[in-house]
């Protein structure tokens, strides 16, 4: 980073290790200091990650909306968006979601993984052990 401190992939790739080994803070600020880079983008996708493992469901929902509406068809856009309701129990709100990553994605390991968790919370042991 010292040596090339404008590079914004850099800063993105620093952040996604800080975030994985717990340093959420020291990532939230890396990402924001790529975003300048990309100023089309209104969010950084993967500060997602960090409000999510931070349990900042507020945030991670008001970035997630914002990431889909610029990339409605991002296949990990999709898969968070039903992560903040999962978080705070909020069943119903999280259930059309993962409905509608199902839809969309219905292969994939992320979203049936998700699946597998939904049902868990909800007390649905047989359908999230199937």
């Amino acid at each position: 980073m010292a040596l090339q401190t404008n590079l914004p992939h850099a800063y993105n790739r620093l952040a996604s290790i800080l975030a994985h080994i717990g340093l959420l803070d020291h990532a939230r600020e890396m990402y924001e200091r790529g975003r300048p880079f990309h100023p089309r983008k209104a969010v950084s996708p993967s500060i997602v990650q960090v409000h999510v493992w931070n349990r900042e469901p507020e945030l991670a929902r008001e970035t997630i909306q914002t990431w889909r509406l610029e990339s409605p068809g991002n296949k990990y856009a999709i898969y968070f968006a039903p992560q903040p309701a999962m978080m705070t129990g909020d069943w119903k709100e999280a259930e059309p979601l993962l409905e509608e990553a199902l839809r969309l994605l219905p292969e994939d390991p992320l979203i049936i993984s998700l699946q597998g968790v939904f049902y868990a919370q909800t007390g649905r042991e047989e359908l999230a052990l199937d």
